[in-house]
């Protein structure tokens, strides 16, 4: 029942977070706010990282002994997921704006980094390897490191979320660069390289 519960908080988080950066919401807030909605990336963050707080603390009061383990060879098998998740969190670094995810830019009616680039797509880098490098980085760290059954609920969860957020945004996406985005989706995989390893052995 104690699981059960934990899933069920993390899902309400997932659905609470997602509403407040829906289309909806923040196109509703656009028009009720001018141009005090830049101050809405900012006041989103702060609000989600005090809901994260009681979930959070729910999960590790229901910490226990792991049920799975890295050890013997695969512990190599983690640190490599671990090196990988940082390398992809380093070269998506190189395209987005910490400032701009924060909510820093908006305040100073900025918004550098991101997808766009050049009024384009930017597939540049690890951008032309994956879409979501920042998203594989989180889900790899989720599942990298032991798991009791607490944390085995708060990785299934939250890799589901982040999947459906990901579906979500990229419709977003699409909306707003439309044949533009639906070519980059083409050319370029989600998460897994599929299609940039095809393209170097066909090459």
């Amino acid at each position: 029942m104690r699981y059960l519960l934990l899933a069920l908080a993390w899902t309400a988080y997932g659905a609470v977070h997602s509403a407040m950066i829906s289309e909806t919401a923040t196109g509703y807030l656009k028009r009720r706010l001018g141009t005090g909605f830049r101050y809405y990336r900012l006041a989103f963050n702060v609000v989600a990282l005090v809901l994260l707080v009681p979930v959070v603390w729910y999960s590790q009061s229901l910490s226990a002994a792991p049920v799975v383990r890295w050890q013997g060879p695969w512990l190599a098998v983690r640190f490599a997921l671990v090196a990988l998740a940082v390398l992809l969190f380093a070269a998506g670094g190189r395209h987005y704006s910490l400032r701009q995810f924060v909510g820093i830019s908006q305040l100073r009616g900025t918004s550098a980094g991101g997808l766009a680039s050049g009024g384009g797509i930017d597939a540049r880098g690890v951008l032309g390897v994956i879409r979501h490098p920042w998203y594989a980085g989180v889900v790899l760290l989720l599942w990298a490191h032991d798991l009791d059954l607490a944390s085995l609920v708060t990785s299934g969860v939250l890799t589901a979320y982040v999947l459906v957020g990901t579906l979500l945004e990229e419709r977003k996406l699409v909306h707003e660069f439309g044949d533009a985005y639906r070519d980059y989706q083409r050319r370029v995989s989600m998460f897994v390289p599929l299609k940039w390893l095809r393209s170097r052995l066909a090459g």
